[in-house]
């Protein structure tokens, strides 16, 4: 089984593959100085893999690096994801 994330910058979009078929996405969009993390998906049939886990995890690494605006938890699952991973709460806006 082969996992890739591509990530679309084009569309704010990070799309994670299991053998080129399309289990995840996670959608951003930057605009007032600010990234915000506004949707996360996952395929019915790939649910309960951690998808949007490792979405989530590889969007805020990259995001965080380039350019490094704050980010704003915009999707429930995104804010959750945050809550889990305190160590990552200084990339959020108004952290």
């Amino acid at each position: 089984m082969s996992t890739s994330i591509t990530h679309d910058a084009d569309a704010g979009r990070f799309t994670l593959l299991i053998d080129d078929e399309r289990a995840g996405s996670l959608d951003y969009s930057r605009g007032d100085g600010r990234v915000a993390i506004t949707h996360t998906y996952t395929d019915p049939a790939f649910r309960g893999r951690g998808i949007a886990a490792e979405l989530t995890a590889h969007a805020v690494r990259a995001l965080a690096e380039d350019p490094g605006l704050p980010i704003v938890a915009a999707c429930p699952y995104v804010a959750h994801w945050f809550a889990q991973h305190p160590e990552r709460a200084h990339l959020l806006a108004g952290a």
